[in-house]
């Protein structure tokens, strides 16, 4: 069975886009850039597939385009496009809520962050 979740408030009605959609290692999580609404929206995995909104937390920048967790999950960092800079979260492994640990990172149009094996 196929559903549909909003990423994004109900009284949003400015443009929307989704870019960066990645799910964590443990499969708990979904994580999804609102490229419009300039935050990251948090999903858990619930145990029949469906999922359940946790958080949206601001990207702290324009138009976030690709995002990236740390080879332990434990952080993740957003490449806003628009106003050039990365953001820093701590990502809490239990929850899967963002908390913000630095921003302003300057990176001219960022739209990619890889991680190195």
């Amino acid at each position: 069975m196929l559903n549909t979740y909003s990423t994004i408030p109900s009284d949003w009605t400015a443009h929307n886009g989704t870019a960066a959609i990645k799910i964590s290692h443990d499969q708990c999580f979904v994580y999804i850039t609102n490229s419009g609404h300039y935050s990251i929206a948090v999903f858990s995995i619930v145990e029949d597939g469906d999922l359940s909104l946790v958080e949206r937390a601001q990207s702290e920048g324009e138009f976030p385009r690709d995002f990236n967790f740390s080879a332990d999950e434990s952080l993740l960092i957003v490449a806003n496009q628009n106003s050039d800079n990365m953001a820093l979260f701590e990502r809490d492994q239990a929850t899967g809520r963002l908390t913000l640990c630095q921003k302003d990172f300057a990176v001219p149009e960022g739209t990619c962050v890889m991680r190195r094996l």
